[in-house]
């Protein structure tokens, strides 16, 4: 969709269909300052600053939630001056992205995605869920799991990969992290190894949702 506008402030709630997926927000301010906004879950995504862009400006988002919704404020003439004009424009992946078998793949040609933004983690567990947060995230930083759960965040965020080959590294980490730092003291290594298997079997039992979302937040079909 294209919003185009002059000295009237302007607010508009747009609904993207979908959560978890990369866009691109081109937008143009022309040769007076205006201030462009994006939010979405309530935060800030993404802000132009009061700026003259001359020309037309893109940025990747990145929506990690459920939520198919992105709320734009424009602020017009920000810096003070007069008359103004501006404009913006939301663009989606040109084909769905198909995940399938652990992987993901772009329309029925199965042909490979772009990556377009990095990958991400946030630990054991997920910040949009308060118990995950405290209960997994907590026994994660106990065990010294975390730095192995962001490496596995960031094989299911890069293209093209395959989730078994992220889930059976992660499995081999955690067990093989477990030996390294409490092979002298026998029950802290039996908890651990306890707690490695049941987030291995998570993972391979749940990861699926996961995987598919973190491969559409970051990647991108340009034609099926």
């Amino acid at each position: 969709m294209t919003a185009p506008g002059g000295n009237k402030p302007d607010s508009q709630t747009i609904r993207i269909g979908k959560g978890h997926v990369a866009l691109n927000f081109h937008y143009e301010t022309f040769t007076v300052p205006d201030k462009i906004d994006v939010h979405y879950t309530g935060q800030l995504l993404f802000t132009s600053g009061c700026i003259r862009t001359k020309g037309e400006r893109t940025e990747r988002l990145r929506l990690d939630d459920v939520d198919a919704n992105l709320i734009v404020d424009v602020t017009p003439n920000c810096a003070g001056d007069t008359s103004t004009k501006w404009n913006y424009a939301i663009e989606c992946p040109n084909s769905e992205l198909v995940c399938k078998s652990d992987r993901c793949y772009c329309g029925m040609k199965q042909k490979p995605s772009k990556q377009v933004l990095p990958p991400t983690a946030d630990g054991c567990g997920t910040h949009r869920t308060k118990w995950n947060y405290w209960a997994i995230h907590w026994i994660g930083e106990h065990y010294k799991f975390t730095s192995i759960c962001d490496e596995h965040d960031r094989c299911y965020g890069t293209c093209n990969t395959n989730r078994l080959n992220c889930d059976q590294t992660f499995c081999f980490d955690l067990l093989a992290s477990c030996e390294t730092r409490w092979s002298t003291e026998e029950k802290k290594l039996t908890f651990c190894k306890s707690w490695a298997k049941t987030y291995c079997k998570a993972v391979k039992s749940y990861g699926s949702g996961a995987f598919g979302n973190a491969q559409n937040e970051g990647c991108w079909c340009e034609d099926a």
